[in-house]
């Protein structure tokens, strides 16, 4: 048990990363001892996405339905790995256009474009994003994927 300060809460708990967080009198969606708790299944609104729960921070959070690195036949790297200013990405495809989306852990789509394939390898620059954990989801002709990558500046 810990106090999070905020008067606000009960049922304060130390979470994974060692912050107190209590359950808020509202549920996740503003409603008085409601049911949209912490766990709870929720919906996202996202289709490409299973499996909706309600986080700690009260954002509803799926998971892809695609499987990550599950390209057909295709091999996905990338590198760095914490990126700093670009991330560089290898697959077995040698040219195309593919649609990509940067997606925090909370589900947000930080960042889409498209990006020219080029002998197998796109670079996608990383501009205005912050440090943290996400996942680069990739869509074009025979290619659909999620790769998992680190910001670190």
């Amino acid at each position: 048990m810990c106090n999070d300060g905020n008067a606000n809460t009960i049922g304060d708990v130390w979470d994974e990363l060692c912050g107190c967080h209590g359950l808020s009198l509202f549920d996740c969606e503003g409603t008085p001892g409601g049911n949209a708790l912490p766990g709870t299944p929720c919906d996202d609104g996202d289709i490409d996405t299973v499996d909706d729960t309600w986080s700690l921070n009260c954002v509803c959070i799926g998971d892809m339905s695609t499987p990550v690195e599950a390209v057909e036949g295709t091999n996905v790297r990338s590198w760095p790995n914490p990126a700093t200013d670009v991330l560089r990405v290898t697959m077995g495809i040698g040219y195309g256009s593919l649609r990509l989306w940067i997606i925090d852990q909370q589900g947000r789509t930080v960042m889409a474009m498209n990006r020219a394939v080029i002998r197998g390898m796109l670079e996608i620059p990383l501009a205005g994003v912050a440090d943290g954990m996400y996942t680069l989801r990739m869509e074009g002709p025979g290619v659909l994927c999620g790769h998992h990558f680190v910001v670190s500046r």
